[in-house]
């Protein structure tokens, strides 16, 4: 680590790390050697969970590769043998589109029997569904496809069905939305989910291992060592309360989750291949000017006024405002040195795609102002600097904006994480067109994180990306960066070749509790230099007291958005106080 002529550190590692005050970065800012640097080569793909391979059944001929051909068989030899569900867990490029296309067909043809596609929306469906069944020859006659919201309004899924595919699954995490009550009441015989995050959350983990399985909710809890039951809250509404079982660890339940995982793929009900992220990662880190941090603390101060004043769960909904307003100012303030950076790409020959949030001025309550959206500023900037700019968000034509830029007609495609995030690619396929990404706003959902990443890298990309995490030294950010570090950590471990589960980052949610009924204490990062311990510490305070934490009753939580009474240490406690909190924190983290 070393200081740059700014007094910043910049950090080279596995990942490039840059701080820089507001503008431009130096020029050297470290890239990741080895098989994903620019003179590299395609790192191959990774096989993280796979059955024993059953022979060849598919009957039809298919323009597929082996990897796809063991997923399409490993599903239907599961259904074969009375299998309930399966779990395609693929990541971004194997090709889950045409294992969904073929193994649809195939079913069919074995069984007699109908077969529905739900995907996520309309365009996915007649984009990139459309195109591989050209592709393969496959008429979409021979099953009914249909979105989540139609099956949602009733307008699809009304027949009995011998196979119901799921694509883009994780819209069924929550067990209790729209989506995943209406998909729930088909009447099928067999369910096929496909997504590349099953177990990124604690909550998606007890669904998907209850639907492949066939387990109840219940089940699942007991066999990882949780009780579960329904209690009212102070408000009369009912409220799911997850205990730990009397005598059970943490380490238990994370080896509970393992055995489940293994015992599914012993079964033959899930596969999971992954081609590494074809590129390299790097931080900026924005410095806020003095007028910034001003209108920060003043954005904090009045919504933590509002909050403090309010009970119940209007208090939980200012947090949530707030955390808001904070992210949507914070975002905004990223605009000239993005603008700087992609300027300086575009000289390097490189094509620029940039994903963020806000897309139109947003008025901010804190400041009695408007402050710009930062999609809409940029866009207006770079057309000003005669920049050619393609827009994949609200209304405008998504398809043609790929197009657009692929063919070259323009430098630069701006959109939002959930409008790029699938059925576009904005990767190299010619070879010689590099990309960079700029993720100005890193989405904390693992599945939308991975989706973004993954338009720039796909399964025949000719050219390494490099991709751009744009973050400021606010409070909004602190919190975004430590659990993106995380992720990148894993993608980092797949790309060197090592098996990484896909539920790295699950944890057991908050509300779970100790045998006593009590919340238990965990760490959050509070800032650069400082960790917070939150929760119910009462029977450790005597061990945090002693390890030198200082007691305070009105701490800003980041991960709650509440002011909180914690305990302050600095950051080289971090160790220590695992040793003290692990014993009765239900929590999984980074299991590898």
């Amino acid at each position: 680590t070393k200081q740059n002529e700014n007094g910043k550190n910049n950090t080279t590692s596995a990942g490039a790390v840059t701080q820089v005050p507001n503008q431009p970065r130096p020029a050297n800012t470290g890239s990741v050697d080895g098989s994903t640097g620019e003179s590299g080569t395609r790192p191959p793909i990774v096989t993280q969970a796979s059955p024993e391979k059953a022979g060849n059944v598919i009957q039809g001929t298919y323009e597929i590769d082996e990897t796809q051909i063991d997923g399409i068989n490993a599903a239907l030899v599961r259904f074969e043998k009375g299998g309930k569900g399966f779990l395609l867990a693929d990541g971004t490029g194997v090709g889950k589109t045409r294992q969904i296309l073929i193994t649809a067909v195939e079913f069919a043809k074995r069984t007699g029997k109908k077969v529905l596609i739900i995907s996520e929306n309309d365009t996915i469906i007649k984009s990139n569904f459309a195109k591989d069944a050209r592709a393969l020859g496959i008429g979409t006659t021979q099953f009914e496809m249909g979105t989540y919201s139609a099956i949602r309004t009733g307008k699809a899924g009304q027949g009995e069905y011998g196979l119901v595919i799921f694509d883009e699954a994780h819209n069924l995490k929550n067990e209790d939305s729209g989506k995943a009550i209406a998909s729930d009441n088909i009447k099928t015989e067999h369910k096929m989910f496909v997504t590349a995050t099953p177990m990124d959350t604690f909550k998606s983990s007890v669904y998907f291992i209850g639907e492949v399985t066939g387990m109840s909710e219940v089940e699942v809890y007991n066999r990882l060592g949780l009780s579960v039951k329904e209690e009212k809250d102070k408000e009369r509404k009912k409220t799911k309360v997850v205990t730990l079982q009397e005598g059970v660890s943490p380490d238990q339940i994370r080896n509970n989750l393992v055995k489940i995982r293994e015992s599914i793929i012993k079964e033959g009900a899930m596969i999971r291949r992954e081609y590494p992220f074809y590129g390299t990662f790097e931080d900026a880190s924005i410095g806020l000017t003095e007028e910034q941090q001003e209108e920060q603390e003043m954005i904090e101060d009045y919504w933590n006024e509002q909050i403090d004043e309010a009970r119940g769960r209007a208090k939980m909904n200012l947090s949530g405002q707030k955390s808001g307003e904070l992210s949507r100012w914070n975002e905004s303030q990223k605009v000239p040195y993005v603008l700087a950076e992609v300027k300086k790409e575009i000289a390097q020959g490189r094509k620029v795609v940039i994903i963020a949030e806000g897309i139109n001025d947003s008025y901010i309550k804190g400041l009695e102002k408007e402050v710009p959206g930062f999609i809409g500023r940029i866009v207006s900037e770079m057309e000003k600097e005669g920049i050619t700019v393609a827009k994949i968000y609200g209304d405008n034509d998504k398809g043609g904006a790929n197009d657009n830029f692929q063919n070259g007609s323009v430098q630069v495609v701006v959109g939002t994480a959930k409008s790029a995030s699938t059925g576009i690619d904005l990767d190299d396929q010619k070879g010689g067109e590099p990309r960079t990404l700029f993720v100005v706003t890193p989405n904390y959902s693992g599945n939308v994180f991975q989706q973004v990443l993954g338009r720039v890298s796909r399964r025949n990309t000719k050219s390494p990306a490099k991709v751009m995490f744009i973050y400021t030294e606010s409070v909004s950010d602190n919190r975004r960066k430590e659990i993106v570090g995380g992720k990148i950590k894993t993608l980092e471990a797949i790309q060197n070749g090592q098996i990484q589960d896909e539920f790295d980052e699950t944890t057991i949610p908050s509300e779970v509790k100790t045998n006593d009924g009590s919340n238990t204490a965990y760490v959050a990062q509070y800032s650069d230099k400082a960790v917070a311990v939150f929760g119910d510490s009462r029977n450790i305070k005597d061990k945090l007291k002693s390890a030198g934490g200082r007691y305070n009753g009105n701490l800003s939580n980041p991960t709650t958005g509440k002011k909180e009474p914690g305990w302050i240490f600095p950051n080289n406690k971090k160790e220590e106080l695992a040793k003290i909190i692990v014993p009765t924190l239900p929590q999984i983290k980074n299991c590898k």
